[in-house]
């Protein structure tokens, strides 16, 4: 697995950040549950994204990090994850 981590400033559009995806070629967006709407909306900027993983409960279109850790069918796939805080 290879990561890369981004720090955006909440005011980023989601735009500039599937941008930066886009440029790494990230195959999955990992963030906290708050952020799912903005996440979502950047995967469906970035073909390559395959998941937005979420930290907190599972929801429509993303899966939960917790999740994850209880169903090791789920790390079947080699994923490069982009991490991406917003402050």
């Amino acid at each position: 697995m290879k990561s890369n981590l981004f720090n955006f400033p909440l005011f980023v559009y989601k735009d500039e950040i599937a941008r930066q995806m886009n440029l790494v070629g990230a195959t999955a967006l990992f963030g906290v549950a708050e952020m799912a709407e903005t996440l979502k909306a950047v995967a469906q900027l970035c073909p390559t994204i395959q998941r937005v993983i979420l930290l907190g409960p599972t929801q429509e279109g993303c899966v939960s990090y917790q999740d994850m850790m209880q169903d090791s069918d789920m790390f079947n796939d080699t994923i490069d994850v982009s991490l991406v805080c917003f402050h």
